[in-house]
């Protein structure tokens, strides 16, 4: 029963790592898209860069 628990644990810990990095990933992405505005009748992406005295625009599709 302990090696049965034993295995579990490394499981968990194998998921919580994952799930660590995922969480990351999801925090760098979500930074970079924090800008873009999303225009859902056309499906553009529209990005106003902010740290730029004139705001320039894209889009992109």
């Amino acid at each position: 029963m302990i090696k049965n628990q034993s295995k579990h644990v490394e499981e968990l810990q194998v998921l919580i790592k994952r799930a660590t990095t995922l969480s990351s990933q999801l925090s760098e992405t979500l930074l970079q898209i924090k800008n873009f505005e999303f225009d859902t009748e056309s499906g553009a992406i529209t990005g106003r860069y902010v740290r730029e005295p004139f705001a320039r625009q894209r889009s992109f599709r």
